[in-house]
């Protein structure tokens, strides 16, 4: 799952490398080109492009350094042993080692695992068969089959001669000598496993046009940015200061009254496009994947906003399932990259962001989960 995590970060003196920024535009032209004349599916090069997008400037990648130090805490792949914690599987692992697996006995005597059998044989009923057999694939007692014989729940105990070999072999597990047991290491506080600046969502901030302290993000280059208003351009991470909040309030209520006269249209012709597969239409208005009601009919677009709680009472704009302080990363449960936005996450967000210091840095991060 992906989701919107506001990352605050401070970012004093950096320095400003206008050679850096020549060298990135210069490749960024030359891959252009070989992504134009030759390869134009070529998902390295896409990939390369989208990241060398998002540093052209040196505020952008001295943000990029700031969020990946930030974050690192929470990486659920991190290496880093200040982070990581022993989990002790070893009272498991005896309890699974007296317990057994469905094998089966080869004609040549030799005693496997099914699963081992490349998902081509299974035990059912105490007999051996073949899965997926003939045209109409189905499990048969083939001739192969009947060769075989089931062995249920054999024990584990048959199989690995030693508790160790058990552990190590079939589960995967490590003797830890320093513990004095069989486990793994993991970051407990891990929320994501993955992460982009932008991404999904680089759309999250308005900066003045002439504002140079401010990352574009790192978002697919098939992604359709809007059109920002005139005077503006959109920003993943910028000063809190320089963040235009009223502009972006204001863009954000126009793209939401034209999508309510698109839904009280459709609502009044009883006509959905097929694209809007995701919503249905029903007697009273229109609802989503959810049943929760997008337009009820004969409500005001005010009406609208104040039920579906948008834009009312916001100071700022930006409501994300986590945000990450000095102190934690904090989170609020919701589906693909929105919050529940409830009052009370709404409120906890107004506070951090009143905390902030006008140069604190706000990073919108695509974070995967």
């Amino acid at each position: 799952m992906h989701f919107i995590t506001l990352v605050a970060v401070e970012v004093g003196d950096y320095p400003i490398c206008k050679v850096a920024d020549a060298r990135i535009n210069a490749e960024i032209a030359a891959l252009s080109k070989i992504k134009a004349d030759s390869i134009p599916d070529n998902v390295l090069v896409k990939c390369r492009l989208t990241e060398l997008r998002s540093l052209t400037n040196s505020f952008a990648r001295a943000v990029d350094s700031a969020v990946e130090y930030k974050l690192e805490p929470y990486c659920e792949c991190t290496e880093n042993e200040e982070y990581l914690e022993f989990m002790d599987e070893t009272e498991n692992l005896k309890q699974q080692y007296e317990s057994g697996e469905d094998c089966i006995k080869l004609p040549s005597g030799k005693i496997v695992q099914a699963y081992s059998m490349h998902n081509k044989f299974c035990i059912k009923d105490g007999l051996v068969y073949e899965k997926n057999f003939g045209q109409l694939k189905q499990h048969k007692r083939s001739k192969r089959a009947k060769k075989m014989i089931a062995l249920p729940q054999y024990p584990f105990k048959k199989l690995y001669k030693t508790f160790e070999e058990f552990a190590v072999k079939y589960c995967g597990y490590n003797y830890d000598e320093e513990k004095e047991a069989y486990g793994y290491y993991c970051n407990p506080n891990s929320f994501w496993d993955w992460y982009r600046i932008g991404g999904r969502w680089p759309c999250s901030f308005l900066v003045k046009a002439d504002c140079e302290e401010y990352a574009p993000g790192n978002y697919d280059e098939d992604y359709k940015m809007p059109t920002p208003p005139e005077g503006y351009k959109w920003a993943s991470a910028a000063r809190k200061k320089d963040i235009q909040w009223a502009a972006l309030i204001e863009f954000k209520k126009k793209r939401m009254a034209e999508r309510f006269e698109f839904l009280r249209s459709a609502f009044e012709k009883k006509e959905l496009p097929k694209d809007e597969w995701y919503l249905e239409l029903k007697e009273d208005g229109i609802y989503d994947y959810e049943n929760y009601a997008v337009y009820l009919n004969g409500e005001s677009f005010e009406d609208n906003l104040i039920r579906r709680k948008y834009l009312v009472d916001s100071d700022y704009l930006s409501l994300p399932c986590y945000y990450v302080d000095d102190e934690y990363w904090h989170t609020q449960s919701g589906w693909w990259g929105s919050s529940d936005d409830d009052g009370e996450w709404k409120e906890k967000l107004k506070k951090f962001y009143d905390s902030l210091s006008d140069d604190a840095v706000l990073v919108s991060v695509d974070c995967h989960d």
